[in-house]
């Protein structure tokens, strides 16, 4: 994958847990678990084709600027997102 391919998985990662948080409200950010074991679920594959790990959500995260599940429940909230 390009870098350009790359980018856009990602942020395709990130619409996709962004869409499974609560719009409104006060609440717990999900464990990396839990979010990876719903990816997984659902099929997805990291940029290189392998199955999501903790780690692995939480080092792409951190690449796209974004203090993870938590900084992104908060970002949903406030309706910040990083561009494509």
């Amino acid at each position: 994958m390009t870098r350009d391919e790359i980018r856009q998985h990602n942020h395709a990662i990130i619409e996709r847990i962004a869409a499974t948080l609560p719009e409104k409200g006060y609440y717990r950010a999900p464990s990396y678990r839990r979010v990876v074991d719903r990816l997984n679920a659902e099929g997805s594959r990291t940029s290189r084709g392998k199955p999501w790990t903790c780690r692995a959500l939480y080092r792409m995260l951190q690449r796209q600027g974004i203090h993870g599940i938590y900084g992104l429940c908060h970002m949903k909230k406030d309706g910040h997102f990083p561009p494509p």
